[in-house]
């Protein structure tokens, strides 16, 4: 199959029109997105606030305690639920309604990355925070592009940083890690290695890439990425000593696993676009559901596996391995799904292969994040389909060989 730089330049100006029609699609359709989590947000239902119990920047007071621990050597109530809720309560004053349920689930590796905004206030750490997470977006979405501008409009404007803006997460800097990471893999495997054990401080969002590099035994990469990671650790321990991790393995760790109970119950039910989801939301039992969520992931996984094995397209092959991880979770946040805007900005602009896949399924990706929290306070919290059906697309693609990648 020829490759778009040995086309005709009509050829070029053709794909170029229907690349923009699609992004300006895209565009319109994040517009509507950001005007429905704006009333989401600031004017709520009376079924449903999203803003209860949490202050401005709902999930950021969690990275920006992390910071204050980190200086003032009080990592030990990281891990210590009621007494890190309880210092909270105290640095905020025990605003009116403010939720007893925020919990530092990140491991201590975290903690030299989050120590500069410890020493901002609340208010500048987190203006600094969200400034931050826009400006690598439209830098990373104009770098993945071919250094087109039309990536950086895109990511600025999309759902998957308004959301993850509006909770304050670090998604954009984990998808600035993840998506170059996976698209330099093949050729650049020591950088690629580097930046993706950098990653780790949200290890959960590695479990398909690590089954990916060992199926293809790629040692350099997977040694540069335990290097990276390891030295990330060895900081922390050096700064914090051993004991935080030790609480963070004996008192965090299980808290997470015990997550998907919290999903099946309800609590964490509107955010969370997994198969385990949907199967709680059909009245399986939670034994059932899980056993269908793994079922999920495995084939997730599997296909994932097949993608990277079939097609030498790097952006399809990184697109399909962080949609495949989406699904293998039983746990994911809306705010996750920024990894994958990132890698549909990529895809979208640098393979030929983007150009067959359906147009409403651009437009189902592209929403997700936004979307899928309003489908679910409607009673639909099928957001999943989304993802998958995605997936599928490209085993599709991968099978037929639509493949190559823009220099």
């Amino acid at each position: 199959m020829a490759t778009l730089d040995s086309a005709h330049p009509a050829d070029h100006e053709v794909r170029d029109a229907r690349i923009n029609a699609i992004a300006l699609m895209l565009l319109a359709a994040g517009l509507v997105a950001a005007l429905l989590v704006y009333k989401a947000i600031f004017m709520p239902s009376a079924g449903y606030d999203f803003n209860f119990g949490y202050l401005w920047g709902r999930d950021f007071p969690n990275f920006w305690m992390g910071g204050r621990a980190a200086l003032s050597g009080k990592v030990a109530v990281l891990t210590d639920i009621d007494a890190y809720n309880a210092w909270l309560h105290r640095l905020f004053g025990g605003e009116a309604g403010l939720s007893d349920r925020y919990v530092f689930s990140y491991p201590p590796s975290v903690l030299p990355l989050l120590a500069p905004l410890g020493a901002l206030s609340y208010g500048t750490a987190l203006y600094v925070w969200s400034a931050l997470s826009m400006a690598v977006a439209a830098i990373m979405g104009w770098w993945l592009a071919g250094r087109r501008r039309l990536g950086a409009v895109l990511m600025a404007a999309s759902p998957g940083l308004l959301v993850t803006v509006f909770f304050g997460h670090p998604d954009m800097f984990l998808a600035a890690l993840l998506v170059p990471g996976l698209v330099l893999v093949e050729r650049r495997p020591v950088i690629a290695g580097l930046l993706l054990g950098l990653a780790t401080v949200k290890p959960q969002l590695g479990l398909v890439i690590a089954l990916v590099l060992l199926v293809r035994l790629n040692w350099r990469a997977i040694a540069a990425a335990l290097a990276s990671a390891a030295a990330l650790a060895a900081l922390s321990v050096a700064l914090y000593g051993i004991e935080p991790w030790r609480a963070y393995f004996t008192v965090i760790a299980p808290f997470q696993a015990g997550v998907p109970h919290l999903i099946y119950d309800r609590h964490l039910f509107y955010f969370t676009p997994t198969a385990f989801a949907v199967f709680a939301w059909l009245r399986l039992s939670f034994d059932g559901a899980m056993a269908l969520q793994l079922a999920c992931g495995a084939a997730a996984a599997a296909a994932a596996v097949y993608i990277w094995v079939k097609t030498r397209d790097e952006t399809l092959r990184t697109l399909a391995v962080l949609l495949a991880t989406a699904l293998t979770l039983p746990y994911l946040n809306v705010y996750d799904l920024t990894v994958v805007t990132l890698a549909q900005v990529a895809f979208l602009l640098r393979s030929p292969a983007a150009l067959t896949m359906d147009r409403p399924l651009h437009l189902a990706l592209w929403i997700v994040p936004a979307a899928a929290p309003l489908m679910a306070l409607a009673g639909l919290p099928l957001g999943a389909l989304a993802l998958a059906w995605a997936l599928l697309s490209l085993v599709a693609l991968a099978r037929r060989g639509e493949s190559g990648y823009i220099e």
